[in-house]
């Protein structure tokens, strides 16, 4: 958006911007395209929120889709993949809320993370071991009754004999499941998972790149 210029660049930068946006917006039309438009917003709050952007023309007002990236900016980081957040903040036709991705570093682009229940086979021995802490035996029994006997021997091996005894018990005499209910309490686990990394608790690990989506 700072790269825009208008014929009058010597009225109010709100002013200006308005222009910009609204000639931005007859291009999608005029043209039968989709147009994207990035501009920095003021980094003074945790989360990125629809506030930043007020005080910035009709941006707010004009755009069918706003979407904020929050990435972390440490000068420090030694990985090549670092978690960002991309904040639907405003949706004409769709629904709000938050997609995480990774950005990578060598290739300047963003893909997918999203972790399944299966990827907690990459995690080490600690890692399982403050999961487990975390939730519930039952929850677990009946998330491991659809999960890849790698995954269920890397759990059993990092709990006490007696308790994992019991584990198999519960998932041989539970009976029928519904695989959505076997889905939510997989991804219930999942997210307690993520939000270890969340509050700077643990590090995932990077599934292969090979095999990561590019975010659309």
């Amino acid at each position: 958006l700072s790269l825009i210029r208008t014929k009058n660049e010597t009225a109010p930068i709100y002013e200006q911007t308005s222009i910009i946006v609204k000639e931005l917006k007859a291009l999608p039309k005029s043209l039968n395209i989709p147009v994207v438009c990035t501009c920095q917003i003021p980094r003074n709050e945790e989360a990125p929120c629809l506030n930043q952007l007020r005080g910035t023309g009709s941006i707010e007002q004009d755009a069918d889709i706003i979407i904020i990236v929050n990435r972390r900016n440490n000068a420090n980081e030694q990985r090549n993949f670092t978690p960002s957040e991309f904040f639907v903040a405003k949706n004409r036709n769709g629904a709000l809320g938050k997609v995480t991705a990774l950005y990578n570093h060598e290739t300047v682009s963003f893909i997918e993370n999203q972790y399944e229940f299966n990827d907690i086979k990459l995690l080490d021995d600690w890692a399982i071991k403050k999961l487990l802490n975390e939730i519930d035996t039952q929850d677990l029994a009946k998330a491991l009754k659809k999960a890849d006997s790698e995954v269920k021997e890397k759990i059993f091996h990092n709990m006490p004999e007696s308790l994992s005894k019991m584990i198999k018990e519960d998932i041989e005499f539970m009976g029928p499941v519904r695989l959505d209910d076997i889905y939510n309490v997989q991804r219930k686990i999942i997210n307690v998972l993520t939000s270890f990394e969340e509050k700077g608790e643990m590090i995932l690990p990077i599934k292969n790149a090979g095999t990561l989506k590019l975010v659309e």
